[in-house]
């Protein structure tokens, strides 16, 4: 085969790739092809082509750990990652260990395959080929990675722009699609990308221009961030290896899942956030995660819904609306304590008057008027609350006589209108199948407005009132892309 006498995954005779068949198709190769943004000079052209020889194996779990502490992906940040090998330290550390290198090389091969014919390499364009390492299944043999190799190809693609200066096409055929930068406009093109990546584009077109791929950068005195597709697959990554890795298996071909959810309901981050702290048997939300989960779902608003105007509008933030308005006449505490601390409150406690005021819609059978269903969920809401003051159930009432009624009424309009109306669309089966990651981001809400609580005072947990937390306080600014 023509490919296997000119790719090699090391130098030296012994590098040609030996595979056929079935082999060779399951290493799931993509062919990277990088074109000059205007034309290759010498030193332009030996200066790209060393960083993509020096570029170690991907490690899409270095790139989580990397988000996990920021609340924005920077320039830097993707300058650093080890895999590139830009920095002299790292550098410093590949050359002591190259003879170790060599012989690992030697043993599994390289991630990255090179026509190492320097002196023959066509001064258009650069190329090289990317492998993916596929993993065994029960039965010992080998699985098809179609989903993780397009989910590296799209990264790397992603980011080879900001670190060689260069257009990228990503494409599974082994001739080049274009001749030159000249026969195409767009920054980074992906020739037929996994479906799981066309959710996260911007558009139904994998031809990105740059303003698509990094967004509408700011430039600050400290970094430069980065948002657009880059952004937003790399947070999806974030969030797929947060819910599904099981060990050290990233379990890749599960992302569609994450991929697609995220595209449908931006909520949907919240449900995986519930997933994992079921997985991880903890009773509450870490303030510090909801605060995090909060800025990626205000991220991924602002990213798919950027032409509908401001996209933090009432709308897109109605979650932190209804719990903000219930927490004023209502707290999920109860008196119970632990080492002298009350009892953190069950995800039941925390969300029950959304349970309370949903039920109230979605039995309704009686084709009841607008104003007759808020009246039952006042009255519903209000026993419900008489029952809580006299210690019948959990919580405990913090609004009383006039105010309480206000607090209430405030409550059920903004929930029939912005949930029911809005979120629903107005109907009953729609608001039945998103209540749940609706309830997972007022949880996330309750923790993170009760987390700012404890750092203002020194009350473990308890209160009177829960107030309001300005959006911008509370998770920094709301340009994320």
């Amino acid at each position: 085969m023509l490919r296997q006498v000119l790719l090699k995954d090391r130098p030296g005779k012994q590098g040609h790739i030996k595979l056929i068949g079935k082999g060779y198709e399951d290493m799931e190769l993509k062919y990277f092809f990088l074109y000059p943004g205007f034309f290759f000079t010498n030193q332009t052209y030996r200066l790209t082509d060393y960083i993509i020889d020096k570029m170690s194996n991907l490690k899409l779990y270095e790139v989580c750990e990397v988000l996990r502490e920021k609340e924005h992906l920077s320039v830097a940040d993707i300058l650093k990652l080890s895999f590139f090998n830009l920095t002299k330290a790292e550098q410093g550390v590949a050359e002591r260990n190259e003879q170790d290198k060599k012989e690992e090389q030697e043993e599994k091969g390289g991630m990255y395959l090179f026509d190492r014919y320097e002196e023959k390499h066509y001064p258009g364009f650069l190329f090289f080929a990317k492998k993916t390492f596929s993993k065994k299944n029960k039965s010992g043999e080998s699985s098809k990675a179609t989903t993780a190799s397009w989910i590296e190809a799209a990264w790397l693609s992603f980011a080879l722009p900001l670190v060689t200066g260069a257009r990228v096409v990503v494409t599974e055929e082994y001739l080049p699609l274009y001749n030159s930068a000249t026969d195409f406009l767009e920054t980074v093109v992906l020739d037929a990308p996994h479906q799981s990546i066309r959710y996260l584009l911007p558009q139904s077109s994998a031809r990105l221009r740059l303003d698509e791929l990094y967004g509408h950068r700011k430039l600050d005195s400290e970094s430069e961030e980065v948002g657009g597709a880059m952004a937003a697959l790399s947070r999806a990554i974030e969030l797929h290896i947060d819910t599904e890795r099981v060990g050290g298996d990233l379990k890749l071909e599960r992302f569609p899942r994450i991929a697609r959810n995220m595209e449908v309901d931006q909520l949907f981050i919240f449900s995986f956030l519930k997933e994992q702290m079921r997985r991880d048997k903890l009773d509450q939300i870490p303030g510090k995660k909801a605060r995090h989960y909060n800025a990626i779902y205000r991220q991924f608003v602002s990213y798919y819904h950027f032409t509908k105007g401001d996209p933090m509008t009432e709308s897109t933030t109605r979650h932190e609306k209804v719990t903000d308005l219930y927490l004023q006449f209502y707290l999920p505490f109860n008196d119970q304590k632990t080492n002298d601390k009350k009892k953190w409150p069950s995800s039941h406690a925390i969300v029950r008057p959304i349970d309370i005021a949903a039920k109230c819609i979605l039995k309704d059978t009686l084709n009841l008027t607008d104003e007759e269903i808020k009246i039952e969920m006042f009255q519903a809401l209000k026993s419900w609350l008489d029952i809580v003051d006299k210690k019948g159930a959990t919580g405990r009432v913090i609004a009383h006589g006039q105010r309480q009624d206000t607090l209430i009424q405030q409550f059920v309009e903004t929930f029939y209108e912005d949930v029911f109306l809005s979120y629903a669309e107005g109907r009953r089966s729609i608001l039945n199948s998103r209540l749940n990651r609706f309830k997972g981001g007022c949880e996330a809400v309750f923790s993170l407005r009760w987390s700012k609580k404890r750092q203002e005072t020194t009350e473990p947990v308890g209160g009177e009132e829960i107030h309001p937390v300005n959006a911008a306080t509370s998770n920094g600014s709301d340009s994320h892309q």
